[in-house]
């Protein structure tokens, strides 16, 4: 490997999200976390204000961002998506001003009744035009568990290519739904961006540690570092997950990345 082509590993800010400001700023300073990916949900007011306050008086090196998913879904009615795109359109500006890597987008949350999948392509499309008319990458994550997954591999890998979006795999969805691994690397190594990491006992999405959960991960790292050498690592774990597990995983990930061949 490339010496000058090494994954960067971000913390997701959601194993701070029941921790106050205070507590989240000690947490990051004393084990010196300077690569973030934050959260954005304007829906929420109180995260809104911690993270704001985070991002005023926090200094970071690298960072990312999430997009607003908790009430924010591409399969609205027309009528609602104009307020749901002025939601993206504040995530977007967020990014920008922060300098932010990326911003993730979930293609589904929760499948309604009907679903045009012509619809939702055409709003990641207008998402991403937005975004790209001020620098930022969206990077298209894959969402739904089992009866909730609107995309599955095949056509999560289509939509990829077809339109040639960003990709951030989501590994722990990924195996919830039985996904293999190893062949969605090699179909989409040239446009992913980064990885959502994070273990489960194979029934629920509970975003445990990478090495605490019925999934191996050692190969699934290996081949991560050997094929997409320049995407980002986010271990994006609960809030109930125990800090000291993320911070051995961190102190794992480094040396990892350091004796890859």
């Amino acid at each position: 490997m490339n010496g000058d082509n090494m994954n960067k590993i971000y913390v997701s800010d959601l194993i701070c999200a029941g921790d106050s400001y205070e507590d989240t700023i000690n947490f990051f300073e004393e084990n010196r976390i300077k690569n973030i990916e934050f959260f954005i949900e304007f829906s929420d007011k109180k995260h809104t204000e911690k993270l704001n306050k985070i991002l005023e008086n926090y200094s970071l090196e690298n960072i990312s961002f999430h997009g607003p998913y908790r009430y924010f879904k591409l399969t609205v009615s027309e009528n609602k998506w104009e307020e749901m795109l002025e939601d993206v359109k504040k995530a977007v500006d967020i990014t920008k001003k922060y300098k932010g890597e990326f911003l993730v987008l979930h293609t589904n949350e929760v499948l309604e009744n009907t679903i045009d999948k012509n619809i939702v392509e055409k709003r990641i499309k207008e998402i991403v035009k937005i975004a790209e008319e001020k620098s930022i990458q969206i990077a298209v994550e894959n969402v739904g568990i089992g009866k909730n997954m609107l995309y599955n591999q095949e056509e999560y890998i289509e939509l990829i290519k077809k339109y040639g979006f960003y990709s951030l795999i989501d590994v722990g969805h990924a195996l919830l739904n039985n996904w293999n691994i190893k062949t969605l690397i090699e179909m989409l190594k040239d446009y992913i961006i980064g990885y959502h990491l994070h273990n489960n006992d194979g029934e629920k999405d509970i975003h445990q540690s990478i090495f605490n959960g019925k999934f191996d991960f050692k190969e699934i790292i290996k081949n991560i570092y050997e094929k997409t050498p320049d995407a980002n690592l986010v271990l994006e774990y609960s809030a109930v997950t125990p800090k000291n597990e993320l911070l051995e995983d961190l102190k794992i990930l480094n040396s990892f990345s350091r004796n890859i061949k």
